[in-house]
């Protein structure tokens, strides 16, 4: 269950302090995370990542298809941009814990603005690990540090097999 709110009028529209990172620093490539994730093309949305000790940082794909079919569809969130948040958090879990893990619940999801308001900049996935990776809290931003999405509390349930990342 979830409750939802929409509003008219513009909402806040957040920024914070984010420093593009290096290149090289995403080492993780989309074809080792894509070889143990199932999703097709229009939702292998993680171009690159690094995944540290509380942290992921990873870099929205560039060359995603259209959304939905057909692709001038309404809609009222910008679900691949939750998808973001969920993939780089997973990737978390396969990294550091070895296990992969599905959602079962998020305390908030907030959209600011759509990923189309982007334009020319890349989008990053921020996301920190809470309770030792029980919860994460993450932030879809560009390379300004405007706020796109974000989500507080996020849970997994994981899967019962070993997962591992082919790097």
């Amino acid at each position: 269950t979830a409750r939802g709110r929409l509003r008219r009028e513009a909402g806040e529209e957040p920024k914070v302090g984010f420093k593009k990172p290096a290149a090289k620093a995403l080492t993780i490539g989309k074809q080792p995370i894509y070889g143990v994730y199932f999703h097709g093309p229009a939702y292998q949305v993680i171009e690159k990542a690094a995944v540290e000790e509380g942290s992921v940082v990873a870099l929205m794909a560039s060359d995603l298809g259209p959304n939905a079919s057909p692709a001038d569809a309404a809609t009222v969130t910008s679900p691949r941009l939750l998808e973001f948040l969920f993939q780089a958090a997973g990737l978390w879990l396969i990294v550091r814990r070895e296990t992969m893990a599905l959602p079962t619940s998020l305390a908030k999801a907030v959209f600011h603005r759509a990923p189309e308001e982007a334009q020319d900049k890349r989008l990053y996935a921020l996301v920190e690990v809470r309770e030792e990776g029980a919860a994460f809290d993450g932030k879809v931003v560009d390379e300004k540090g405007l706020v796109y999405a974000e989500v507080v509390a996020y849970r997994t349930v994981a899967l019962p097999e070993r997962r591992t990342l082919a790097l």
